[in-house]
């Protein structure tokens, strides 16, 4: 798959996936330094040497991995590091926390992303130009967001646990995350 993206994005997720795996696994994954067009050439690979589950684990942990990154890169431009933003409301500032992420990332990639707010989970929808070179192109993407996302949530809430409902991809097309709004107990 090819997604366009800008230095800065693919340099947080490579230091997301390095902290994970190490430099030495990133090379080996990749067979190449990482470029603005296959950013996420290296999680792809990573599936194919770990098969759909540990690539897509993988993914989802290097998601998580890469969210410091974003916010020492980000942090300013999202507005997240606000205190204006880290005054409101814990609920208020999850979701417009959550949007305020999911802009960046539209404006540093071709990606579209989407947050709506149901009665009790938070949705997100991905799409992006794809060019498919596997069966479900938008996987290991989905499940790199919602690691992304998650670590976000807690971040944001101190340190709270909020359970990932599901994240389906539909063949080239798009794909939902779902996250509960309820934290973890």
């Amino acid at each position: 798959m090819t997604f366009c993206c800008s230095k800065l994005l693919v340099k947080v997720a490579q230091e997301g996936m390095q902290e994970l795996i190490g430099p030495a696994e990133i090379r080996e994954a990749t067979e190449e330094e990482l470029s603005y067009e296959r950013a996420f050439l290296a999680l792809e690979r990573l599936e194919d040497m770990y098969g759909h589950n540990g690539g897509c684990g993988l993914a989802l942990r290097s998601g998580r991995a890469s969210f410091a990154h974003f916010l020492r890169q980000f942090g300013a431009e999202s507005g997240l590091t606000d205190i204006s933003f880290r005054l409101q409301p814990t609920h208020l500032r999850l979701y417009n926390g959550m949007k305020r992420l999911l802009q960046v990332i539209n404006r540093q990639s071709d990606f579209h992303l989407q947050a709506d707010e149901l009665d009790d989970t938070w949705q997100c929808r991905l799409t992006g130009r794809l060019y498919p070179q596997q069966p479900d192109p938008l996987a290991v993407a989905g499940y790199y967001l919602a690691g992304l996302l998650q670590e976000y949530l807690s971040w944001a809430s101190g340190g709270k646990s909020y359970m990932l409902k599901s994240v389906e991809c539909c063949h080239h097309n798009a794909c939902l995350i779902t996250i509960s709004q309820k934290a973890l107990e």
